[in-house]
């Protein structure tokens, strides 16, 4: 039978990912089988989070996505790319 909620080879970006809901999901879909980019502010709640995934792979970056300048400066975006091709 299909699991409709495998996430296996699937990879899956979080932001707000170091509490509350963001922090919820990272730790599910990790144990759906997703590998999980992590993003948020405070990088030691994000390194927390990281701890609580299932199997490995996983990686994050701190970003404040209310600030402007790091989609100018392609910070988030050389993120992304380096995440998906991980």
């Amino acid at each position: 039978m299909i699991n409709p909620m495998d996430l296996t080879g699937k990879h899956v970006v979080i932001t707000g990912a170091s509490a509350g809901i963001g922090r919820a999901t990272a730790v599910q879909a990790s144990k759906l089988g997703a590998r999980v980019s992590l993003i948020a502010r405070n990088e030691e709640r994000l390194k927390e989070t990281l701890a609580m995934l299932d199997d490995e792979g996983h990686r994050y970056s701190v970003f404040d996505l209310n600030g402007s300048t790091i989609l100018a400066e392609g910070d988030l975006r050389s993120f992304l790319m380096r995440s998906a091709r991980a």
